[in-house]
């Protein structure tokens, strides 16, 4: 947790000018950690243990984004077919992430708010 922030803040401080971000960075890469992090929301709860499938789809969101940022960096051929593939299975994942979440949340607040049940003696 202290890694990227204890790193570009010492950073951030040492540098005269700042630290200058790449475009890229701002396209693409600030959305996917995005997605990641709201991904990673409902198998954070707590309480919670990461299940194989979960680990293994997370293990291979990340073997598609490194893969994605070798084409990238190469600019491959392929990099407009893995493109379209990151955004055809990223995105719904996301959004199918973002939903469990939310019913998960008002699951819990309904909850919550009803009263405890009374014992009948």
């Amino acid at each position: 947790m202290f890694n990227l922030p204890g790193c570009l803040g010492v950073t951030g401080l040492i540098a005269a000018s700042g630290l200058p971000i790449a475009q890229s960075l701002l396209n693409f890469d600030l959305w996917v950690m995005l997605a990641t992090a709201f991904a990673c929301l409902p198998i954070c709860l707590p309480g919670r243990a990461i299940a194989r499938f979960e680990g293994a789809l997370f293990l291979g969101c990340y073997v598609a984004y490194a893969t994605y940022l070798i084409l990238a960096a190469q600019a491959h051929d392929a990099l407009p077919a893995m493109s379209l593939a990151l955004a055809g299975f990223g995105l719904p994942i996301t959004l199918v992430t973002l939903v469990t979440l939310v019913t998960l949340v008002t699951l819990v607040v309904v909850a919550l708010r009803q009263p405890p049940p009374r014992s009948h003696r």
